[in-house]
C-alpha cells in the first residue's frame, strides 16, 4: 500500500487520537504493534496521563503529546482543536482514528478540515446518562462527528441500535468489525489454572465516577456485609477529577469491606484473584472489562445497560440486574460468593464465550482490513 504523498512511496501513516492517556491500554494494548507488523508507520495522541509515551513506545508507535479535557471547556478545546490540526498538517496520516466523545468530535472536524479519512470509534454514549441542555449538545456532537468522519464504527451491537433509536445516525450508517468490542481479548495460554480457582473478592475495574453505578455498588455493599460477612469488594480505577466522583470516591472509602486500588496498568493480578467483576454500570459501548475478566475465567454481574447486556448472558455467563437497582445487585453478589459451584461455571462458560466471540486476533483482522480499504478508496479518488 502506498501513501497519499505526491508522488513519493512511503510507509503508509495512521494516527490515533482518545482524550486521556488512561484509556490506550485497554482500546489499544497489541493492536498497534500489530499494525507495525503490517507495515504502518503508528502514532497516537492523547493526553499525559498514565504515561502513554511508555505504552506507545512498547508498541512500535510514536507519542504526540495534547492537550485535552473530558468535559466541554470552549476555549481549552478551540486549542485542542487548532494544535489537531496542526498534527495532521505535519504528520499528514493515511488515515487517523479517533475515540472518545471529545476527539471523536475535534479529531474528525480536524480531520475534514484537512481532508483527512477517517474513521471514528463511539465506545459509549455519555447523552444517556444527562438530560436538557447538556444532552442537546452532546447528541449534537455525536451526529456532527458521525458526518464529519469518513466511516463510524460502533462497538457494539446493542450501542449501534441506540444510535439509530435516538435518531443520531442513520440506519447503516455505522459499522460493526467481526463482533464488536474496544480491542478483544486474547485468551490466555493456560487458562484452566485459573478457571478452577476460587476467586477471594469482588472487583471492580474502571472510572470511578457516578455513570458506573457506584453509588448503588457501596448501598449494595452494605447489604452484602450485612449477609455475607467478611466480603471484600476491591476497585481498581482512578477517580473524576470533578466534586461527585470525589465524593463518591470519598463514601467508598468508608464503606466497611471496599478497598481502593487506585488505578493499575497491569490488571493481570486483580484478574486474578477475583471471585467475580461487578459492572452496575448506567451506560457502555461494550466494556471491556466484562472480556478481559472473562479470559481469566471470571463471571461479571452487571446492570442491564446499554452495552454491559450485551457482554454478558444471564445466567450463563454471569447475573444481570436492572440499572439501579442496589437489592437485586446485593442478591446476585451474594449468589455469587456464597455458591462456588455456579460462580465456576459462569466463569468457565464465560471464558468459552469470549474465546469464540471476541478473540483479539479476529477482531485485528477485521480492523485492518478495514483501515486498508477507507484509505484506499480515499487515495483514488
Amino acid at each position: 500500500m502506498t501513501a497519499r504523498y505526491g508522488s513519493r512511496t512511503e510507509t503508509p501513516k495512521i494516527l490515533f487520537g482518545v482524550t486521556s492517556g488512561h484509556s490506550v491500554r485497554g482500546f489499544f494494548s497489541g493492536f498497534h504493534q500489530h499494525l507495525a507488523r503490517s507495515g504502518w508507520n503508528v502514532a497516537l495522541t492523547c493526553s499525559n496521563e498514565g504515561d502513554p509515551r511508555t505504552f506507545a513506545e512498547s508498541e512500535g508507535a510514536r507519542y504526540i503529546p495534547l492537550s485535552a479535557a473530558r468535559d466541554p471547556r470552549p476555549i481549552r478545546d478551540l486549542a485542542t482543536l487548532l494544535a489537531l490540526i496542526r498534527i495532521l498538517r505535519v504528520e499528514r496520516p493515511a488515515i487517523a482514528v479517533w475515540g472518545s466523545p471529545k476527539l471523536g468530535l475535534l479529531g474528525t472536524i480536524a480531520s475534514r478540515l484537512t481532508r483527512t479519512p477517517s474513521i471514528y470509534v463511539v465506545h459509549g454514549l455519555r447523552l444517556e446518562t444527562t438530560s436538557g441542555a447538556t444532552r442537546f449538545l452532546l447528541s449534537l456532537s455525536e451526529r456532527l462527528a458521525i458526518a464529519c468522519a469518513t466511516s463510524t464504527v460502533a462497538v457494539g451491537y446493542e450501542l449501534r441500535r441506540q444510535l439509530v433509536h435516538l435518531r443520531l445516525a442513520r440506519e447503516g450508517e455505522v459499522e460493526i468489525l467481526h463482533n464488536g468490542s474496544a480491542n478483544g481479548v486474547a485468551p490466555l495460554s493456560a487458562p484452566d489454572s485459573y478457571r478452577s480457582r476460587d476467586g477471594s473478592y469482588i472487583g471492580f475495574v474502571g472510572r470511578i465516577t457516578p455513570d458506573k453505578g457506584l453509588a448503588d455498588l457501596a448501598d449494595a455493599w452494605t447489604i452484602v456485609r450485612n449477609r455475607c460477612p467478611g466480603a471484600e469488594l476491591h476497585i481498581a480505577g482512578a477517580a473524576e477529577d470533578d466534586g461527585a466522583s470525589r465524593a463518591l470516591e470519598n463514601r467508598l472509602a468508608r464503606t466497611p469491606g471496599v478497598r481502593l486500588m487506585g488505578h493499575q496498568s497491569d490488571l493481570s493480578d486483580f484478574y486474578r484473584g477475583m471471585r467475580a467483576l461487578a459492572l452496575p454500570s448506567y451506560r457502555e459501548g461494550l466494556p471491556n472489562v466484562v472480556l478481559e475478566a472473562a479470559s481469566y475465567g471470571v463471571p461479571t454481574v452487571a446492570s442491564n445497560a446499554t452495552g454491559a447486556s450485551e457482554a454478558v448472558i444471564a445466567n450463563h455467563t454471569g447475573l444481570s440486574v436492572p440499572v439501579g437497582d442496589s437489592s437485586q445487585l446485593a442478591n446476585a453478589l451474594c449468589r455469587i460468593i456464597s455458591n462456588d459451584a455456579e460462580a465456576a461455571l459462569f466463569g468457565l462458560n464465560a471464558y468459552d464465550h469470549i474465546l469464540s466471540r471476541y478473540n483479539q486476533s479476529d477482531l485485528w483482522r477485521a480492523w485492518t482490513e478495514h483501515i486498508k480499504i477507507i484509505a484506499d478508496e480515499t487515495e483514488r479518488r
